[in-house]
């Protein structure tokens, strides 16, 4: 169940997107595809699920962004795996006979008025992401495999940092232990 708030902010970005020109220019295409294929490369079963497909060769993602100008939206991109998943699309729609030309994604600001900006992944982002991809098939592959799953370094202590012990000298009521703001 959403709450009315939810709902209305959902329909809102979704009128947003209607009204995109990049949107409209897209013409007849497909939301929701879902793409089933065994991996040639691991046997491994894979499944995807892209936001859009237009004209076959049109791969789009959806993403509300707390900020979509390219400011932002440049910088957070790859650190957000944006390339990545559309690499893992493209991988799935390939297994299932599309051949994606132009990977996209749709960047749309959580608040009103919602602007929608539309991002094209670059060439040589798309073959980087599509690297990515492949050599964690095969780490995976390797994992499963030996049945060896990595779950971390261990045990590490975290320390008060040297920022934080300068800040709080002289700041701690010792009857209730809780940081006391200046």
């Amino acid at each position: 169940m959403l709450a009315q708030d939810d709902w209305d902010r959902c329909h809102a970005i979704y009128e947003a997107l209607l009204a995109s020109p990049w949107y409209a220019a897209l013409g007849s295409h497909s939301t929701q595809v879902t793409a089933l294929w065994v991996d040639g490369d691991t046997d491994i079963a894979c499944k995807a699920r892209p936001d859009i497909l237009a004209a076959d060769t049109i791969l789009c993602d959806l993403k509300v962004c707390r900020q979509a100008t390219p400011d932002v939206y440049l910088r957070a991109c790859v650190s957000l795996y944006h390339p990545q998943q559309l690499a893992w699309y493209a991988r799935g729609l390939a297994a299932n006979g599309v051949n994606v030309r132009e990977r996209w994604v749709l960047a749309v600001h959580p608040e009103p008025p919602h602007e929608v900006t539309a991002y094209r992944m670059t060439p040589d982002l798309c073959e980087w992401a599509d690297k990515v991809v492949e050599s964690r098939m095969l780490y995976y592959e390797e994992c499963k495999v030996a049945n060896s799953w990595p779950s971390g370094m261990g045990e590490i202590d975290v320390p008060l940092p040297e920022w934080a012990q300068a800040g709080i000298a002289g700041q701690i009521d010792e009857d209730n232990p809780i940081l006391v703001e200046d």
